[in-house]
Parts: structure tokens; C-alpha cells; sequence
């Protein structure tokens, strides 16, 4: 008698504020055997690119198509196992894995490429034949897009720039930017933000990093940024006021005891936010190398849901833009973001003489609806303070 088991497989919460998701392509077709743990499609949100693993092996029907838009919790397809079946099928699954490896250039051309990764290649205008996927089966995926379209020149690079010279207005927006969009302003409209702005001597900070940078060196395994230096004083600077680390669920405040500091950065897709788990526990020198890690992780769209979630608060570092300040957003699931912005050098006044000196302008968005303005102000001046005597923060580990 033959035993059955069939699952379903749905879309996975892949981080706050997320309510749909793009499927962008499946290695396999409806009927086909996959192995338990075989990554069987890609899922891409308004932050990162998924894998979608094969719960059981069995039998795939697919429920949903590429390039479909699904909601959080939809079902993407169906795997049914066959115990009698699954040794013979394992076995021709085995047989045509050893064909597979070999070579056929001819195939592999001809395989197609996801509807994300079709559309950012109609974009530039490169021709997809000309490009190796690296996907399942030699499946040309988002990320073998975004590579090909940095490392050649176009083939039709021409008939684009022409009509973009004719169309200069035009452009386009993919569904992941699109949704990025539409939850800010949810978040926008519906939470009462407010913000405070300040400024920090970045004199002192830089005088360290010059003066001691042999020492530093020694010390440490990495060189230090100074995002590192304004992480580990966020972390200072929240122990003393905790509701500006609390987190938002199901209308409810919670105030963790640990702090996961997301870092706002900017990749080809936008921006994404991954975070730095328990800061309170590391070193200087392991936040860098973790700030590194995650920023790599970023720009090559290989983050993980664990890099993106359970953040408390975040730190949106635009100096590299060259903006003097603005408002940084805050996260729905977060009460509040500080904004690092450009150093400038400017005159000052210091010991009744104006002087020059770089100055960064900072702010702080938070949610009125839990934290007071008097906590804005005073957190700022703290972080302010560390920045400005860094030797606190140094001597705090």
C-alpha cells in the first residue's frame, strides 16, 4: 500500500514591515522530483533576496508562477512524497545529475533568465545569451544581472542612451522599491514622528584615531570606522534611556534588554537595514568586523531574514552621501533612528576664539507616542558627549 504525505510549502515572514514579495524564479517545474533541503525557488522583498528550501523530497506542483506578487503566509506550492516511488526516482534524479555535468554551452544559453533579473538586463540593454548563470541549472539569477550589468559594457548601450537623451523623465520601479516606498509612508501617516537635530566636534575623535593609530592597530584586528565609535556610544547612550530601545508588536511596547543596532545602507536594490546583534557584549574591534561582514553581505544581496530582523533600533550613516542633515525614517517596528550626516569644517567659537573645526550634524526621529522630547534631547547630547571624548568609550569595554 502506498504511504502519501503532502505539504505545503508557504511564503516565510522574512522581516518587519514586510507584507508581500515577489517570486522571482523556481529551479524546478511542476511534476519534477526534489530532495528534502533542495532550494526549489527565490523569493525577493522590498530588502533582501530568499531561498525557498524543499521541506520533504517529492513531487513539486507549483501554486504560484515567477513574477507573481504574493502576501506574507500564501502558498507557493505543494510537495507530495511517494515512499514506494522515491527510490526509483531518486535514482534517475542521480542519472541525470552526472549528465548535467557535461558541458553543453549550447544549453546553457538557452536557459532563461528570473523576471527580475529579464527586466534589470532589458534595462541596460545586455544581452542575456552573453551571460553564465550561476542559478539552479544554470539559471540566470538577479544577482548574475546586477554583476553583468557592472563588469560589461552593453551591446545596445547606444539605442539606450538615445532614448534616454528623448525620455530623459523615465524611469522605472521595480515591485521591491515600490513596497519599501508604500511602508514608509504607511509609517509615515500613521505614527506621530518627530525629530531633533544636534551637532558634534568631530575633532577630537580624529585627533585619536591619528595620534593613537599604532596603538589602535596593535589592538585591535581591524581598523576602526567611525561608525563603530558612534555604534558602541548608541549603546551607551540607550542603556541610560531604554524606551528609545523599545520595540512595536501587535500594539504592544516592548522593552528588550539587549540592543540590536540595525545600520541603514545602500545597495543597487536601495536601502536595507541588517543589524548588529547584542552590541552591549561586543568590542570595538567585533563590531567593525561584523559591521564589515553585513555590508558585504549587503552589496553582493546575500543577507540573510536573521541579518535583517529583530533590530531595536538603527542608525542611518549618509555621510558618504554628502547630505548636511535631514530626517531619518523610523522602522514600524522601532521607536526611533539616528542620523549621522557630513562633517563639515566650519568656525566655531571655543574658548571665547573662532576657530575652524569639522563639525557632523547628527538628529534623532522618534515615535512622540513613547518618547519625550526631553529623552531626544538628552540621548543626543550623551552620544554627542562619548563622540567628543572618546576615551569614554574606549575605556567602557
Amino acid at each position: 500500500m502506498t504511504e502519501e504525505k503532502k505539504i505545503t510549502i508557504y511564503v516565510p515572514h522574512v522581516g518587519e514591515s514586510i507584507t508581500e514579495v515577489t517570486l522571482a524564479y523556481w529551479s524546478k517545474k511542476s511534476g519534477e522530483f526534489v530532495e528534502k533541503e533542495e532550494i526549489i525557488a527565490e523569493i525577493e522583498s522590498d530588502k533582501a533576496t530568499f531561498e525557498i528550501l524543499a521541506e520533504i523530497s517529492g513531487e513539486l506542483k507549483i501554486l504560484a508562477p515567477e513574477g507573481t506578487t504574493l502576501a506574507i503566509g500564501s502558498a507557493i506550492c505543494t510537495i507530495t512524497s511517494h515512499d514506494n516511488e522515491k527510490k526509483q526516482v531518486k535514482e534517475n534524479d542521480a542519472k541525470l545529475k552526472e549528465i548535467e555535468k557535461v558541458p553543453n554551452l549550447s544549453v546553457i544559453k538557452k536557459v532563461s533568465p528570473s523576471p527580475i533579473a529579464s527586466k534589470i538586463l532589458a534595462e541596460k540593454g545586455v544581452d542575456p545569451t552573453q551571460i553564465q548563470g550561476t542559478g539552479p541549472q544554470g539559471k540566470i539569477i538577479k544577482q548574475d544581472a546586477i554583476l553583468a550589468t557592472k563588469m560589461s559594457i552593453p551591446p545596445h548601450a547606444n539605442q539606450v542612451s538615445t532614448f534616454l537623451e528623448t525620455h530623459a523623465n523615465v524611469s522605472s520601479v521595480n515591485h521591491a522599491k515600490s513596497n519599501f516606498d508604500s511602508t514608509l509612508a504607511h509609517d509615515f501617516r500613521y505614527t506621530p514622528i518627530l525629530t531633533t537635530f544636534d551637532e558634534v566636534d568631530m575633532e577630537p575623535i580624529l585627533q585619536l584615531k591619528k595620534k593613537y593609530k599604532e596603538i589602535l592597530q596593535k589592538k585591535y584586528t581591524n581598523n576602526i570606522s567611525l561608525l563603530s565609535f558612534f555604534v558602541h556610544a548608541s549603546c551607551i547612550a540607550l542603556k541610560e534611556y531604554p524606551k528609545i530601545n523599545a520595540s512595536l508588536k501587535d500594539n504592544h511596547i516592548i522593552h528588550p534588554d539587549f540592543y540590536n543596532i540595525a545600520i541603514s545602507m545602500y545597495t543597487s536594490s536601495g536601502y536595507v537595514a541588517p543589524n548588529i546583534k547584542q552590541v552591549e557584549k561586543k568590542s570595538l574591534d567585533e563590531i567593525e568586523k561584523i559591521f564589515q561582514a553585513l555590508e558585504k553581505k549587503a552589496q553582493s544581496q546575500h543577507l540573510t531574514v536573521e541579518d535583517i530582523t529583530g533590530g531595536t533600533f538603527t542608525i542611518m550613516y549618509n555621510s558618504k552621501a554628502g547630505a548636511m542633515f535631514a530626517t531619518p525614517m523610523v522602522y514600524s517596528s522601532q521607536v526611533a533612528t539616528l542620523g549621522l550626516y557630513n562633517t563639515i569644517e566650519k568656525p566655531v567659537v571655543s574658548n571665547k576664539s573662532i576657530v575652524i573645526k569639522p563639525i557632523m550634524y547628527i538628529a534623532l526621529s522618534y515615535n512622540s507616542h513613547i518618547v519625550d522630547d526631553k529623552s531626544s534631547i538628552d540621548f543626543l547630547k550623551k552620544v554627542k558627549f562619548l563622540i567628543e571624548n572618546p576615551l569614554n568609550i574606549l575605556l567602557a569595554r
